[in-house]
C-alpha cells in the first residue's frame, strides 16, 4: 500500500509530464489541499470542471502574477502567512508545489507565492488555463 507522500509525489510527478485536463487539475488540487488552511473553495472546482479547461505546466514571473491579480498582491505585500499561528508547518517540497493560475487568477498558491516573494524568489512554477 502506497503512503500519502508516496501518492503525492506520484500525482505530482504525472502533472510534470504533459499538458492536463480539468479533471487532474481538481485532483491535483484536491490531494494538496487536504487540510482547512489549504481548503480550495468548491466553488472554484466547479467553475474549473464545467469549463473543461486545459492546463499547461509554466514558469512565471511572481511580479506578473502580482500585477494582473490584485487579490493576490493584497495578500502577499499584507506579509499574511497562512501557517504561521498552525500547528502545522508546510516543508520546502511543498513550497515548491506548482500554483493553480484559471483565467489570469491565481486560484492556489497565495502562500506559496508570498513565501517565495518574500524569499527573494522572482519565478514560481504554475499550472496555467490555456485559452481556447
Amino acid at each position: 500500500m502506497k503512503t500519502f507522500e508516496q501518492f503525492l509525489n506520484e500525482t505530482v510527478q504525472a502533472l510534470n509530464e504533459q499538458t492536463y485536463t480539468a479533471k487532474e487539475i481538481c485532483d491535483y488540487l484536491e490531494v494538496i489541499s487536504d487540510t482547512p488552511e489549504t481548503d480550495i473553495p468548491d466553488f472554484y472546482m466547479e467553475k474549473i470542471m464545467r469549463s473543461n479547461a486545459t492546463f499547461e505546466l509554466k514558469t512565471l514571473k511572481i511580479q506578473d502574477l502580482l500585477n494582473q491579480d490584485e487579490s493576490l498582491k493584497e495578500y502577499v505585500m499584507s506579509g499574511e502567512d497562512r501557517y504561521e499561528d498552525s500547528d502545522y508547518e508546510p516543508t520546502l517540497d511543498e513550497l515548491e508545489y506548482p500554483i493553480v493560475v484559471y483565467d489570469g487568477e491565481v486560484i492556489d498558491g497565495y502562500n506559496r507565492t508570498g513565501v517565495l516573494y518574500r524569499a527573494g524568489e522572482k519565478e514560481i512554477e504554475a499550472y496555467v488555463s490555456i485559452k481556447k
